[in-house]
């Protein structure tokens, strides 16, 4: 089910993207699912850069050459969870993996 969230929203990973729809899509595909909502980002900057932060309190496009953790995750009360990490970085004409899992 969060390969299911990560590609759905992956599809939306490209030039001037909203991060607040890379956000809502994961979200919404878990509660679909009647799966709980997380409680953390769904994806962070890396290499020290402040963006691009994808959460529903932002509002920007990605820009090209960003690179950010995308992690949505499940959690079950008393049981655990999972939560997938990919590295992706914004090209000019879509996106790139650059850590896959699956």
């Amino acid at each position: 089910m969060i390969k299911e969230a990560i590609k759905e929203d992956l599809k939306y990973a490209k030039l001037n993207a909203s991060a607040r729809t890379l956000d809502e899509i994961p979200h919404k595909v878990i509660k679909e699912h009647g799966l709980p909502e997380y409680k953390h980002l769904t994806g962070h900057p890396i290499g020290g850069f402040y963006k691009p932060t994808i959460a529903g309190f932002v509002d920007y496009g990605l820009e090209e050459n960003m690179v950010f953790a995308y992690e949505p995750a499940v959690y079950i009360s008393g049981r655990g969870g999972v939560r997938i990490e990919h590295h992706i970085l914004v090209t000019a004409d879509r996106y790139k993996v650059l850590t896959k899992t699956f």
